[in-house]
């Protein structure tokens, strides 16, 4: 038996208004709808991902692709219905974890990425709050190298396979800017 959110999978063409909804209303506004847009239609989002659950979509990551490195990706953007946010599904306190849409979805990424995954990037960088970042696995010491635009905002991490070269220069899409994470609003 499954315990909680099914299976992480791509979104499929004509769920492509749900998405959106989902940005909107975790979001109040259109505004990171539009740049997932934008980025998607530039060519710079590398992979999407949505978590269904009760009959609907309740989550959707997109991953974007830097500039520079180009075989980098970042997730652009994290997005949970409102309704399904800090576990609210959850039959009760002692799976709440498990219901953790977003949390989910993170974690997913790093299993995804730490097994190094065929057609996955070796390495995925991430801006956010320190605590976020360490209870994800991104590595905020071994990004300490890494230049990046944004680096006085957040904090910046780096999940990588064993074998990944971690110097560069970070370069984002144009379309892209830093989003506050919709729990600290």
């Amino acid at each position: 038996m499954v315990i909680g959110p099914d299976f992480t999978r791509a979104p499929r063409d004509d769920e492509r208004a749900e998405v959106r909804r989902i940005i909107e209303t975790a979001f109040d506004g259109d505004e990171e709808a539009e740049m997932i847009e934008v980025m998607r239609r530039d060519g710079a989002l590398a992979n999407e991902l949505v978590k269904p659950w009760a009959g609907g979509l309740k989550g959707y990551l997109a991953l974007g692709r830097l500039s520079a490195p180009d075989d980098w990706f970042f997730p652009a953007l994290l997005a949970v219905s409102p309704e399904a946010q800090r576990g609210a599904f959850a039959p009760n306190q002692g799976v709440r974890r498990a219901y953790q849409i977003g949390r989910r979805l993170l974690e997913e990424l790093g299993t995804i990425v730490g097994a190094g995954a065929r057609g996955w990037p070796k390495v995925i960088i991430c801006h956010g709050p320190g605590p976020l970042l360490d209870r994800f696995g991104f590595d905020q010491q071994a990004a300490s190298s890494l230049g990046s635009p944004f680096k006085g905002q957040w904090p910046l991490g780096v999940l990588a396979s064993g074998d990944a070269e971690l110097s560069a220069s970070l370069e984002f899409p144009r379309a892209w800017r830093p989003v506050t994470p919709m729990w600290l609003r």
